[in-house]
């Protein structure tokens, strides 16, 4: 009879270290998980933040490129303006003065 305890005492002592073997290998696996998790979590945060700033320089440069571009439009009007007032100044002081006078 002895015996016999004996036996199931050494088989449930064995059970019980496997079992807490099994639960450090799911702790094991758990934590392994979870630190992929994070590292994919990383990585996908980087590549997003790497996109997000190729975007902001691309919209930057085009924004520049526009405001370049009206600059340029607006100095161009600018000098047309400034050319039409040099061509017909005389001409539109002529005309005021002409109707001022004829009151």
């Amino acid at each position: 009879m002895n015996e016999i305890v004996r036996k199931i005492i050494e088989i449930d002592n064995e059970a019980n270290q496997i079992v807490q073997e099994a639960n450090l290998k799911a702790d094991d696996i758990v934590k392994e998980i979870s630190d992929e998790e994070q590292q994919l979590k990383n990585t996908f945060t980087s590549k997003a933040d790497k996109n997000i700033n190729k975007l902001k320089e691309h919209y930057n440069t085009l924004i520049e490129q526009e405001s370049h571009d009206i600059e340029n439009q607006t100095q161009g009007d600018l000098k047309k303006i400034d050319k039409a007032f040099d061509d017909s100044s005389e001409q539109w002081i002529d005309t005021i003065f002409n109707k001022i006078t004829r009151i």
